[in-house]
């Protein structure tokens, strides 16, 4: 119900996320009013219309930063994205599953960072990530997501890069970080 309330109070909201248990995502948000850069799908609300609207998540991303990408498209369209600490869902992530082999949660992580560098911002910074993939992983990885990358092929157009569509020289977050 406090995703549903939150919705009601805010009509220009589109993405209601709640906060994880028994790990809070560590991404910013305004404590006064709950925008946030993005929206994590782990537990989310969507506006059914405006979701079928922005042509709901790019089927290009399998896994992981589809819920970015989603978010930054609402930004573009003049909708919000909205965190909702009041509401709360239990969300184990691949960090927690001790002794869980996180091979293809890397690499569809991977591949997703490099799209959305593709997709919103340009060659430059998928040729960064790409380095910074190559640091941490090796060459054969690095050349194996950037030839996957290629494979999927061109992006569709997007509307303008909102404000809120960011990198970080982390590499690993898309909105600064509270702690």
């Amino acid at each position: 119900m406090r995703l549903v309330d939150a919705a009601r109070d805010r009509p220009r909201g589109l993405l209601f996320e709640a906060a994880q248990f028994p790990v809070e995502h560590p991404k910013e948000y305004d404590p006064e009013n709950g925008r946030t850069r993005w929206c994590c799908a782990a537990c989310l609300m969507v506006r059914s219309e405006a979701f079928s609207d922005l042509g709901g998540f790019d089927e290009r991303l399998f896994l992981y930063c589809e819920d970015v990408d989603l978010s930054w498209r609402a930004w573009a369209a003049g909708w919000e994205c909205v965190y909702v600490p009041a509401a709360r869902c239990v969300h184990i992530s691949q960090e927690e599953d001790l002794g869980k082999d996180r091979g293809p949660e890397l690499h569809h992580m991977s591949l997703g960072d490099l799209y959305l560098r593709r997709k919103w911002f340009d060659e430059v910074a998928v040729n960064e990530h790409v380095e910074h993939l190559r640091v941490c992983f090796g060459d054969p990885s690095a050349r194996r997501w950037r030839a996957e990358l290629d494979a999927i092929g061109p992006p569709p157009a997007v509307p303008g890069r909102p404000p809120q569509a960011m990198l970080l020289p982390d590499h690993l977050n898309y909105a600064p970080t509270r702690w």
